[in-house]
């Protein structure tokens, strides 16, 4: 079989999907323990290098060099950035138009993806000379601006939920949780209803209250908050109980 041939092209995909599926865990927890800027920008620049050595690869007509070299780019390296820039980005923007914002960007960096390759075509035509070093610089730099844009990007940071005729802000610095307290009528209620159970239910990843960036999340944990719900629960005269990984207030 010659190794250019297109059933050789369409295992790498597969096969580095298997890798990724894999990966991805181990960069989750890994992100848990340093960071996320970290790894996004080291998976960016790690990319951009390997592209050398894929491009280099296929050159060669080295079928193994170039199937080794893209699974580890794609199903190893990239996952550095491809598991964590969903939560990364989407945190720079504010929460009442982040879903469009993120949309728009990544779709935008979708279509520009998509002219890529017209540009390398128009940058080195099939029979140039240094088409890896060329096409790779391309890569490359385009990878460089990924990586400055995740080392520039702001820190978020946790803003308080403002307060209104029916709800008080959650009284700690955790921006992920924030507490109801039954309107002015017979205790407790909703309304004119009264109101049997008030159930709190933690969000995912709240496990990392206070291990993970606690400089931007603070350093309360989830114990913390379970703890805030009983202190709130006895000043209303609820009484409360807890089970995991709820709290619930009676």
């Amino acid at each position: 079989m010659a190794w250019a041939s297109t059933r050789a092209y369409l295992w790498i995909p597969v096969v580095g999907n298997i890798v990724a599926v894999l990966v991805i865990p181990f960069v989750g927890n890994l992100s848990d323990r340093i960071g996320r800027r970290p790894l996004i920008i080291g998976s960016a620049l790690g990319c951009g290098l390997m592209s050398f050595v894929y491009l280099y690869a296929i050159s060669l007509h080295n079928l193994p060099l170039a199937f080794g070299a893209s699974l580890l780019m794609w199903g190893m390296v990239y996952q550095g950035y491809n598991a964590i820039f969903p939560s990364f980005f989407p945190e720079q923007f504010q929460t009442h138009y982040r879903v469009s914002a993120m949309a728009i960007a990544q779709n935008v960096g979708y279509m520009i993806t998509a002219l890529l390759p017209a540009l390398f075509t128009a940058v080195a035509p099939p029979g140039s000379n240094n088409v890896p070093l060329l096409i790779g610089a391309i890569t490359c730099a385009v990878t460089a601006i990924s990586a400055v844009a995740a080392w520039s990007a702001p820190k978020p940071t946790a803003r308080p939920w403002t307060s209104s005729a029916s709800r008080t802000p959650w009284p700690s610095t955790n921006p992920c949780m924030t507490l109801l307290r039954p309107r002015p009528c017979a205790p407790p209620c909703y309304g004119n209803r009264p109101m049997k159970t008030l159930l709190v239910l933690n969000g995912p990843n709240l496990n990392m209250l206070g291990l993970r960036q606690p400089e931007v999340y603070g350093r309360e944990t989830l114990a913390d908050v379970q703890a805030l719900c009983h202190s709130a629960g006895q000043r209303l005269t609820w009484t409360s109980s807890s089970t995991r990984p709820t709290t619930r207030a009676r």
